[in-house]
């Protein structure tokens, strides 16, 4: 299969032009591990059936989000992979990492970035180290107050931030 990751798309821009900041859709994804899914682009025609490596940012993921998925039975990857195959998939690349081989930008889930879900739903915290989003913060202070995800059960710590 052809991957999109061709180092002729590092150097043309008229090539980058067509794939780089635009919505792509897919039509199949493979989770490699809860930081890293690759996709199928099935549209524009020109990318029909290339692979797309992409790994979530603004997640922290503690050290499991480079755990491979088919290495163990793993409840991040099959939550992350029943909740991808739930809705309509769109993403847009926005970097390419050449020593990572994967690109970085935005995993549109429904129409919302995947990385957002994950925080909102207490999957995740939000990593502070790369991102000091307030936005971010919220989302996290909201899951947190709700009790979602992680925070489940630890709301008598909590309190004092949510009320």
């Amino acid at each position: 299969m052809r991957y999109l990751m061709v180092v002729s798309a590092l150097f043309s821009s008229n090539l980058m032009a067509d794939v780089f900041f635009k919505p792509l859709s897919v039509s199949d994804f493979d989770v490699i591990s809860p930081a890293v899914i690759e996709f199928t682009i099935q549209s524009p025609e020109k990318y029909k059936n290339s692979k797309a490596r992409m790994m979530v940012t603004e997640v922290d993921f503690e050290g499991l989000g480079m755990v491979r998925c088919e290495k163990q039975s793993n409840k991040d990857c099959q939550r992350l992979n029943d909740f991808i195959a739930s809705a309509p998939v769109n993403i847009q690349l926005i970097k390419y990492n050449q020593s990572t081989a994967m690109f970085t930008g935005d995993i549109l889930v429904n129409g919302d970035k995947l990385a957002h879900t994950m925080i909102k739903q207490g999957w995740y915290k939000f990593d502070y180290k790369t991102t000091r989003s307030k936005h971010l913060v919220l989302m996290q202070k909201q899951a947190m107050c709700k009790g979602l995800g992680i925070w489940q059960g630890k709301s008598t710590s909590l309190d004092t931030l949510c009320n």
